[in-house]
């Protein structure tokens, strides 16, 4: 009797030591995971930070470690397309990769923003810049831990609800805010990631790039064209992307007496911005504050 009891007891314990080891891709699904997660797991993320998200791939030494991690949370087929091959290499089973935007119905691709758009399949894979995609990808992680660890299943629940309802609050607070905007355009000399953002809360934006590629490089005649709209606007402030050099906004803004200002879409953070505990959330607010201070 007592040997069956011990069985049961094992079947129905937490995963060893307590965590479940997650592997994430980017910063958006790794910070979710934690969210979701909390102390019952050890979550990861695969691209170091500081590191451009768009263009990277996994290491030989990366996908073989895959093979030891109990789930692997990526974003989407769009955003990470080399997903699939990875997990094959690493021997990984299938349920035990986890599309973040399952069930999430994905932007078509800005027109006028082609070739770039052609390696997403005419998708927007930033999906975790609108709110309601944000919270349903935190429900799928939080399915995919109670599926895998379903001894901890209420506590996964809690977390997401929680991580949820802060999102909303977010979301509240950004379109009062954003209602009392005076303008509704903003200048962006960056590669533009921000389409499901300006979707949910009316705003609009220019910007010299077509499409998300950071190899992608603007012509003389879009950033003329730019130049001169910001002039007629009486515009003053100019946003760059996080990571990626600020030298073109740097130009604009000493041409047009501008003031800089940083707009991260959350690709990805700094290692200091890491090691501070930076949230999805945290990224939102500041980017928020810093339209408050151009358009209000």
């Amino acid at each position: 009797m007592k040997k069956v009891l011990l069985l049961l007891l094992l079947i129905t314990a937490p995963l060893a030591a307590g965590k479940l080891k997650v592997f994430t891709t980017i910063f958006p699904v790794y910070d979710l995971s934690r969210q979701v997660g909390g102390e019952l797991c050890e979550v990861s993320m695969l691209i170091p930070p500081g590191t451009e998200a768009h263009s990277y791939e996994p290491t030989p030494k990366q996908i073989a470690g895959l093979g030891k991690c109990d789930l692997l949370i990526y974003t989407n087929p769009y955003m990470e397309p080399w997903i699939a091959k990875a997990a094959r290499g690493a021997g990984m089973k299938p349920g035990d990769i986890v599309n973040s935007c399952e069930n999430i119905v994905l932007l078509s691709a800005t027109k006028g923003e082609e070739p770039d758009h052609q390696a997403y399949e005419g998708k927007d894979p930033h999906a975790w810049l609108d709110i309601g995609n944000a919270a349903k990808m935190t429900e799928n992680i939080a399915l995919a831990f109670e599926r895998k660890d379903p001894a901890n299943a209420a506590q996964y629940r809690r977390n997401a609800k929680a991580y949820e309802k802060a999102l909303f609050e977010f979301d509240a607070a950004a379109k009062r805010a954003i209602s009392g905007f005076k303008k509704k355009n903003f200048y962006f000399a960056g590669h533009f990631a921000y389409g499901y953002f300006v979707s949910r809360y009316g705003l609009s934006y220019t910007s010299p790039f077509k499409g998300f590629s950071p190899d992608a490089e603007p012509t003389p005649k879009a950033l003329a064209k730019m130049s001169d709209e910001i002039k007629k606007d009486g515009a003053t402030v100019i946003y760059r992307e996080e990571l990626l050099s600020s030298r073109l906004a740097d130009a604009l803004a000493a041409e047009g007496g501008l003031t800089v200002l940083e707009l991260s879409a959350a690709h990805n953070v700094s290692k200091k911005e890491l090691a501070k505990g930076l949230t999805l959330l945290s990224i939102l607010r500041s980017n928020l504050s810093n339209l408050e201070r151009g358009l209000k």
